[in-house]
Order: C-alpha cells, then sequence, then structure tokens
C-alpha cells in the first residue's frame, strides 16, 4: 500500500493550533492561538509523519528516546534511580522495606518474596505499608535491630526486572481519552516548556487544549513506547548485553574520537550518533533527509509500492540495508535489498515510469495511489 503523500514535507513545516482559542469565554480570560511548529523528520512503520517540536521540547525529539533506551542497556545507572542490589529486613516471620525502590521490585515481582524464603528457608508474611511509612522508617517500631533474629537478605534483580521497573519509571504509558482533560501540566512535560498560556491561565484548568493537542500527546506517548519496546526486547534476548551494545556500535562504525569526554557522556553522543541509523535500518523509520534534494531514506524493500507517490513528484528515495539481531551469536547482521524488482514492486516502477514520460509535473498527483 502506498505512503500518503504529505505536503508538509514539501514545505518542512507543520503548524497546528493546540488550543480551543475560539471559545468566547476563554477568549475574555485572555486566551489567544498557541501554535506548535512542527518539522517533518521520519515517515513511521505504519506510513504516518513524525514531526518533532520547533521548541526542541525532548518529548518530541524521538532521537532522545532510542538514546536514553541504549545508555540504560549499557548499564549507566548512574542517571537513573534504581538501586541494582536490594536489601531486605526479615525479622522473626515478616519482611520490612527500607528503601522505596526496594518496594517497587518486591510489589512488582513475586519471585522476590520466593527468593527471600529460600534464603531464610521458612514462609514469611508482609504487613500493610504504605509510602509514607517506608519514608518514616516504620520498621523501628517492630524491629530489633540487635536481635539474632533481624537478618538482611540481599537480592540482585535480573535484567527483566531491571527493564521493567525502568520502563515503568520514565515510559508513558497512558493514554488521555479526552482533550478536556488535558492540562497544562500534561503540554508542560509532553509538548511545550515555556508556552504563553502558562502566564495566562493556570496549569490545571480544563478544557482549555483542543484535539490537536491531543493527538500530539498520545502520539509522542506512543512513539516512545514503540522504541522502548523494540529496544528492550533485544536487551531481554541477549546473554551479554554490554557484549550486544558493543557489537552494535561497531557494526553501525559509530567509534570516533571524542576527545576528552567521560564515559558517560562519550556513550550518550554515541548513541545520539546513531539513532537515526537504527530508527531506519532496524525499526522501520524512513528519514526525511532535505526538501532541497527532495531525499527520503528508507530500508523498505518494495520502495517502488511504498514511495510511489514520492517517485511519481520527483522524491529520491535512497534504500538501505536492513539492520537485524543475531541472537544466536549477540552480534547484528546486514540485510540488503534484493537488486531484482519483481512482482506488483516492478509494476509500480513501471507505472511510475509511464506517468512521469506522459503527465505533466503540476497534473500527476492525480495518479496519487
Amino acid at each position: 500500500m502506498a505512503i500518503p503523500f504529505y505536503d508538509e514535507i514539501t514545505f518542512r513545516l507543520k503548524k497546528e493550533n493546540i488550543v480551543n482559542s475560539e471559545d468566547e469565554d476563554l477568549k475574555k480570560l485572555g486566551l489567544e492561538p498557541l501554535i506548535m511548529y512542527l518539522t517533518p523528520l521520519f515517515i513511521d512503520p505504519d506510513g504516518k509523519l513524525y514531526c518533532s517540536s520547533n521548541s526542541n521540547h525532548y518529548e518530541t525529539i524521538i532521537n532522545n528516546h532510542v538514546k536514553d533506551a541504549l545508555l540504560f542497556l549499557n548499564n549507566d545507572y548512574s542517571n537513573y534511580t534504581i538501586n541494582k542490589k536490594l536489601t531486605y529486613l526479615v525479622y522473626e516471620d515478616n519482611i520490612y522495606f527500607m528503601d522505596i525502590n526496594d518496594y517497587k521490585y518486591f510489589a512488582a515481582f513475586p519471585r522476590i518474596k520466593e527468593k527471600i524464603e529460600e534464603t531464610i528457608n521458612k514462609k514469611l508474611y508482609v504487613k500493610d505499608v504504605s509510602m509514607d511509612d517506608i519514608f518514616d522508617s516504620y520498621y523501628l517500631n517492630y524491629v530489633d535491630l540487635n536481635s539474632e533474629k533481624c537478618k538482611f537478605v540481599l537480592i540482585e534483580p535480573i535484567i527483566s526486572e531491571e527493564l521493567k521497573m525502568y520502563y515503568n519509571a520514565n515510559n508513558p504509558t497512558k493514554i488521555i481519552k479526552c482533550s478536556s482533560d488535558i492540562t497544562g501540566i500534561d503540554v508542560l512535560s509532553m509538548l511545550n516548556y515555556n508556552a504563553n498560556i502558562f502566564d495566562i491561565l493556570p496549569f490545571y484548568t480544563k478544557g482549555i487544549y483542543n484535539d490537536n493537542a491531543l493527538n500530539l500527546i498520545n502520539e509522542y506517548s506512543k512513539i516512545k513506547k514503540d522504541i522502548y519496546d523494540k529496544i528492550f526486547s533485544i536487551g531481554l534476548k541477549s546473554a551479554d548485553i554490554n557484549e550486544m551494545i558493543n557489537n552494535l556500535i561497531s557494526k553501525l562504525c559509530a567509534y570516533k574520537n571524542y576527545g576528552f569526554l567521560d564515559e558517560k557522556l562519550k556513550n550518550s553522543k554515541i548513541f545520539k550518533d546513531i539513532s537515526n541509523d537504527l530508527l531506519v535500518m532496524m525499526f522501520g523509520y524512513s528519514k526525511i533527509e532535505t526538501t532541497i534534494s527532495r531525499t527520503i531514506t528508507t530500508s523498505i524493500d518494495n520502495i517502488y509500492e511504498e514511495f510511489f507517490n514520492y517517485l511519481l513528484m520527483d522524491f529520491n528515495i535512497v534504500q538501505i540495508p536492513k539492520l537485524m539481531y543475531d541472537e544466536k551469536n549477540n552480534d547484528f547482521i546486514f540485510s540488503f535489498p534484493s537488486l531484482l524488482d519483481i512482482g506488483s514492486n516492478r509494476e509500480a516502477k513501471e507505472e511510475i515510469s509511464k506517468i512521469k514520460k506522459y503527465v505533466p509535473y503540476e497534473e500527476r498527483y492525480l495518479f496519487f495511489r
């Protein structure tokens, strides 16, 4: 199926008013149009146009999510609030929590309780507890820390548990159902840091934002979730994640001389540099390179079918190999596109050639698929 032709790609700009600026009551309060200026960067695997915000909001830049997920897989834990080793206090027949993260892991993974019981060699219980109780060191009311009955059990979570905890903490899964539920906090966190509206109406005022805002927020949330899902799924298959990351970097020839940058900053820069390659070669995105040369880079096989409308309008479609994870060898391999155009792809190529030969440029849109 052919990807729709987006005029915004030609003009390199898309504009969306994200507030109900025509509402008379809101206009009386001083509400004016709040325009989001968006730059088309990719066509996603479903053929939808992906745009980043010209305000450079972190959440609207898909490359940031690729970088952050890779940083976590590379064991750069210093940026995150996850304790790699968990400590549980056991006294008599009860388990107590001394740290919020220990509690979160325990609540998320029943295996941890089983492992504590295996270590102590008896069945254990957990008192009802709240976050506030843990902050207030509630265990001191029940435990004699000097007693021989007091034991500290150390648990090291497996990578799947660490990934799930990080995912839950950093990945938005909430989809807003109605534009009237959107508040300034949602817009601040997902779209615009410095919207002019924030000085006029309180953050929690509802009914200000329209369906354009709803669609943008939900789309950015879904895209972030998709990227994290794809990268974490590779991590969970790997027996040695650090080796896998190094093989990925080597395969994409991303090792460069970054001077005296420390390890954390160097990794961040490397992962940001390879993010476009991963999006195109592994995750099925097509990169809009430039409007001047009208170039799109893709790893899609049947380019004449998929990019029929763009080839008809004289776009350059650059085809590059796919990059696939080889679980057996914990490495990555290139899959090069076939040099033979067969079947419906060949038919599309021939149709494009005929239309371009006999139909003036300004009328070719009539033949869009």
